[in-house]
């Protein structure tokens, strides 16, 4: 077993320095040396980055290492063999990973380290994807903000429109902020909106009471007006008498749902007389099926 000097392991083998964040060693067995053998080639640290970030921060001089051979795929497949975690991998180590492979002009051997990263199917694409994507997508994927997905539509628009985005959906949900990034995403390409037409457009978004409703009523102006005038319809014929009518999900159907609850027959009389005048008027309800 060889000592690898941390002086000189910081400077060497920058290429596979792929997991900075991946130290699977506590401070403890770090200072105590239980860790595994690092592996080098030649003057090159193969794997074990953060380890030795961890360890000069320690205040540690040198940790155990190997001498290993091999060409820059089966380092790389060792390096990924080490990290243990197949099907673990963030979008942004996938993309460290495609990165290497693209530079050492290896991408036609991916084969060898695909089933390394994950058990089914391949993750070049995706990789390839997330890498294409500008800084401030990047980093909303990599915290959770937003899938690649949704972040991919959103390629293209002005740095600017992308923050004020970001900041008026924050409050919501995920599945809350992937629907009303889709919505403004589509509303600027159905109205052909310039950079400083959208801005204007998410200024009025953030300064409304909610910016999701806002959003929706104007992704679906029609399906807003539905639900208004079936509102103002409940609201004018079925307010206080117990009855609750419940439209179709999107208005798409061949009816509505009616349900009520009475304890005595004076009430069960009001229902009775309520359903009756709902039936005379039912035409104007109708109209709003599709």
């Amino acid at each position: 077993m060889n000592i690898l000097e941390l002086e000189e392991s910081l400077f060497q083998g920058k290429d596979y320095d792929l997991f900075p964040d991946s130290c699977p060693v506590d401070d403890e067995l770090l200072s105590r040396h239980l860790v595994p053998p690092l592996p080098k080639s030649g003057k090159t640290l193969v794997w074990g980055h953060a380890l030795v970030r961890r360890a000069g921060e320690l205040g540690l001089k040198d940790l155990p290492s190997v001498e290993i051979q091999g060409d820059e795929m089966e380092l790389l497949s060792l390096a990924l063999r080490l990290e243990g975690r197949r099907d673990g991998f963030s979008l942004k180590e996938k993309g460290e990973v495609y990165s290497f492979l693209e530079k050492k002009h290896l991408l036609s051997r991916s084969d060898e380290v695909i089933p390394l990263i994950q058990s089914d199917g391949s993750f070049l694409m995706q990789a390839k994807k997330y890498l294409e994507l500008p800084g401030i997508l990047k980093e909303s994927v990599d915290t959770g903000y937003m899938d690649l997905k949704t972040a991919g539509m959103l390629t293209g628009l002005d740095t600017n429109i992308l923050k004020r985005a970001l900041e008026i959906f924050s409050s919501g949900t995920f599945s809350q902020r992937r629907t009303a990034l889709v919505f403004m995403r589509e509303i600027s390409i159905r109205d052909s909106l310039s950079s400083e037409k959208l801005l204007k457009l998410l200024e009025e978004m953030g300064a409304s009471e909610d910016p999701f409703h806002f959003l929706e009523a104007l992704r679906y102006p029609r399906l807003t007006e539905m639900r208004r005038d079936f509102k103002n319809f409940s609201s004018r014929l079925l307010e206080g008498s117990g009855i609750q009518l419940t439209e179709p999900p999107g208005f798409e159907g061949k009816g509505f749902s009616v349900s009520f609850q009475y304890t005595g027959k004076k009430q069960l009389g009001r229902v009775l007389d309520t359903l009756a005048r709902l039936r005379e008027e039912s035409d104007e309800l109708f109209k709003l099926l599709r």
